[in-house]
């Protein structure tokens, strides 16, 4: 006990100093906060889930690669049309010398195809759009490569548009259209029942963010609603009906809906902190200190936040609540134990050394825990949870010196000694529960021993939940869900468990072997039983289509002709005759589709887009992520066992979420688990060398975790993304209930009066903890709901489990034999203190 004897009377002689120099204190806690603050304004709401990602491995690296170098597809939207056949009447009027077929209840019509030009055109105009693929733009394809003269003339680069509505633009578009049909793939720009079509955007990302890209793109939509009605030549599409898909609009959304969420849900937790301090002290100058060191704490988190440059998001919206909960518990600890002290008669020198010396050290030892666990999420193969780790514990240890020393100096410049002695800091029901479980250790053990065999049973049915859309961790009634709902019921016919996929291959694209091995790799995804894929889309499609036309529609007969007769006969051979012809198809309108699936210029990154089904469990995403991964390590070996040039493959999407994220950070959240209960037994043995009270903590932490898992599985909710921050943060916060209660009673040898105060002190601690849980359960993001929820479930069962298996290894003894026991610690403490 010498080291705690030291360490304890170190901190007393802290608190003893900050209250003895408050101004200075105050002053200098200050300043650090107002600097500390200015990260506040530095700091991003953003949800850019790479980061979330395993670091270190290819498919991560090549996920950044790829949000980084190849901006222009991860930062795409796809934006819906529904038509409105009473609006084509009137507009088709205004094609008084069209010569296709009219058809009001076709999205190919003409008057449709005009309209989605014209909305393109309108977008253009008002944001950093670069590429356009929809059906209005193949009509546009057709039209360039019309103009060419084989053998006299290339196709007209401002040919690249919009036939005319005059005689000689409909003939254009007429022949344009006749010209379209012959490849099937204009068919896939619509639903299939042919009443909604898309278009794909992409952004020139020199002048835009990522979030920049979502809010113009709803800024836009929002615009032409307005615009449409009065302005628009062919105003025939169902204008509350324009739905948005694409990780820059969800994100814009997610960024927007958490801003307003933390903006209302903050000053409600705060609130109802203020009504439990109140419950707590019935002591203004109290409850205005705790709630002071409650904002510092958040402005010092929110601050190192946008210093260290980390976003909010739906990932890590649970610091909130943890700060503002564990930014009141110390206060809590600290200021009852004060009104304790000065209640038995101390003056305030000698309640504040004491308080300093137990409280201090029972906060010293839960901090170096808490810390050691959260330090120990640097180590996390997730970037995001390892700055988060970093940071918060930074905030701890704010949290734990301010309530040494503002506290201390703030108490005594509010002479808070004017307390209201008849509100007693104890509460008899603590010494009473105490009481009733050392008398009958018997029932407490055989309760506790079935509560766990029952709540264990549950275990196996814990599921963990894969990251899908997150589109629909929104309500209906929500833009993106409603969006989304849409989406799916139009084109999908709500057909569940379809998701898109990519294959990045990172290798020099110029080199035909390359391509040759795309094609192979395309073709065993779609023939393999197991995957099944559709969809697929690639760069080499993209080239063939311009191989056969780029010699304008005239020259594409032969072209089609020869390659069909003899395969590979016109797509080049040499590494120099491919970059050629992709320097040549770059400079073309064939750069709005190509530039979707292959970086420009570098040609160092392609992309193979493909639909497969996955159902909503980690083990369809385990199970498509293994399928693939069979299919790719079979064409491997087609080539050696390796890709051709030193390529390399990874896969991105949603499988790759789910799949990574949940089979490297659980076995890391276990093994840390582990070692902070490693770490907080021998951090308590070092300090009392009493097995006892390791014990006792260690039980606690072992019973809290496994009843917490076992509940989440009686009422559903699984492991998830959201959901590993709250796991991190509650192994590492799980003893400190228990390290309060225990060190008191360590050092005090006054049981009864422990589980009065410090018991009341803990109970107020874990009601903010699990208010502040409980409040931003009503958070819009439903996935972010169940995380919250289960935090707030698990700060409840641990202080259940602190109040019912800390009395089992501390009985009550005697009161007058702990009383005298405690008399003779504190006048050693205050002997040595007055030394």
């Amino acid at each position: 006990m010498k080291l705690a004897n030291k360490l304890g009377r170190a901190l007393s002689s802290l608190s003893l100093y900050s209250a003895s120099h408050p101004h200075r204190v105050i002053a200098v806690i200050a300043v650090f906060t107002i600097v500390m603050a200015g990260g506040i304004f530095q700091l991003e709401t953003s949800s850019d889930l790479v980061k979330i990602l395993p670091r270190g491995d290819p498919n991560t690296n090549a996920a950044l690669n790829v949000s980084r170098d190849f901006s222009i597809f991860y930062d795409s939207v796809k934006l819906h049309f529904a038509i409105d056949e009473g609006k084509w009447e009137a507009a088709n009027a205004k094609l008084p010398y069209r010569m296709t077929q009219g058809n009001a209840s076709d999205a190919l019509d003409e008057v449709y195809v005009r309209a989605l030009e014209e909305f393109c055109e309108f977008m253009a105009s008002r944001s950093d759009t670069k590429y356009f693929i929809n059906v209005a733009n193949l009509v546009k394809t057709v039209n360039w490569t019309n103009s060419a003269v084989p053998g006299v003339s290339e196709p007209d680069p401002a040919a690249f548009a919009m036939p005319g509505t005059d005689p000689a633009g409909e003939v254009q578009y007429f022949y344009d259209w006749q010209g379209l049909q012959v490849d099937p793939a204009y068919d896939e720009t619509v639903a299939p029942d042919r009443r909604c079509m898309f278009t794909m955007v992409m952004f020139d990302m020199s002048n835009m963010s990522h979030l920049g890209v979502g809010d113009a793109t709803y800024k836009v939509i929002d615009e032409y609603r307005e615009w449409a009605p009065e302005h628009a030549e062919f105003d025939v599409f169902d204008l509350e009906q324009i739905a948005v898909m694409g990780v820059p609009a969800t994100d814009a959304y997610a960024a927007k809906v958490l801003g307003a969420d933390i903006a209302l849900l903050t000053p409600l937790a705060i609130l109802f902190i203020l009504v439990a301090l109140f419950l707590a002290f019935r002591n203004p100058a109290g409850m205005m200190v705790s709630i002071l060191v409650l904002i510092m704490s958040f402005f010092w988190t929110l601050g190192l936040m946008g210093y260290a440059k980390i976003p909010f998001s739906a990932l890590n919206l649970a610091i909130v609540p943890l700060i503002l909960g564990n930014g009141i518990d110390y206060s809590i600890h600290m200021v009852g134990e004060y009104i304790e002290h000065r209640e038995k008669g101390m003056n305030a020198a000698e309640a504040f050394g004491l308080t300093g010396y137990r409280a201090g050290l029972a906060m010293f030892i839960a901090t170096l825990t808490t810390v050691i666990g959260l330090m120990l999420m640097v180590f996390s193969p997730s970037v995001l949870m390892a700055q988060l780790g970093f940071v918060s514990a930074i905030a701890m240890i704010v949290i734990f010196l301010f309530t040494l020393t503002f506290v201390p100096a703030l108490l005594t410049l509010t002479d808070a000694a004017r307390f209201n002695r008849h509100d007693k800091s104890s509460w008899r029901i603590f010494p009473s529960v105490a009481r009733f479980v050392s008398r009958r250790p018997t029932l407490g053990i055989v309760s506790l021993v079935v509560v766990t065999l029952v709540l264990t049973a549950f275990l196996p049915g814990m599921k963990m939940e894969v990251f899908g859309d997150p589109e629909l961790n929104y309500p209906p009634g929500h833009r993106v869900r409603d969006d989304h709902d849409w989406i799916n019921n139009v084109f999908w016919k709500n057909e569940n468990g379809s998701v898109v996929n990519m294959i990045i291959v990172e290798g020099d694209a110029t080199e035909p072997i390359l391509h040759e091995y795309l094609d192979r790799l395309e073709s065993n995804l779609v023939n393999d039983p197991d995957v099944s894929a559709t969809q697929t889309a690639s760069i080499t499609r993209v080239l063939r289509g311009y191989i056969a036309i780029r010699t304008g529609t005239a020259g594409a007969i032969p072209n089609i002709a020869l390659e069909t007769l003899a395969p590979g006969t016109t797509y080049p051979k040499t590494q120099d005759e491919m970059k050629e012809m992709l320097d040549e198809m770059f400079d073309t309108p064939m750069a709005n589709y190509a530039s979707f699936l292959l970086v420009p210029e570098d040609y160092d990154i392609t992309v193979l887009a493909f639909t497969t089904q996955q159902g909503d469990t980690f083990e369809d995403a385990e199970r498509v992520w293994n399928n693939v991964w069979r299919v790719i390590d079979e064409t491997n070996e087609e080539y050696g066992g390796v890709p051709p040039v030193d390529a390399k493959v990874a896969l991105f999407g949603p499988t790759s979420f789910s799949y990574l994220f949940i089979s490297k950070e659980m076995p890391w959240v276990n093994y840390m688990g582990i070692a902070s209960l490693i770490a907080v037994g021998l951090i308590l043995l070092l300090l009392t060398r009493n097995l006892q009270a390791v014990g006792a903590v260690t039980a606690v932490v072992a019973l809290s975790s496994i009843w917490w898992y076992g509940i989440l599985s009686i009422i559903g909710i699984g492991l998830s993304v959201t959901m590993m921050l709250p796991l991190i943060f509650i192994i590492a916060l799980g003893s400190d209930y228990a390290v309060h209660l225990i060190w008191n009673m360590e050092h005090s040898g006054n049981r009864e009066d422990c589980y009065g105060y410090v018991g009341k002190a803990v109970f107020f601690s874990a009601l903010t903890d699990f208010g502040a849980f409980i409040i931003f359960a009503n958070i819009t993001d439903m996935m972010v709901q169940k995380a919250m929820m289960a935090t707030a479930i698990a700060i409840l069962i641990t202080f259940i489990a602190t109040m019912i298996v800390v009395p089992m290894f501390y009985p009550l003894r005697d009161k007058v034999s702990g009383q005298s026991r405690a008399m003779g610690l504190d006048s050693e403490f205050t002997e040595a203190g007055q030394g």
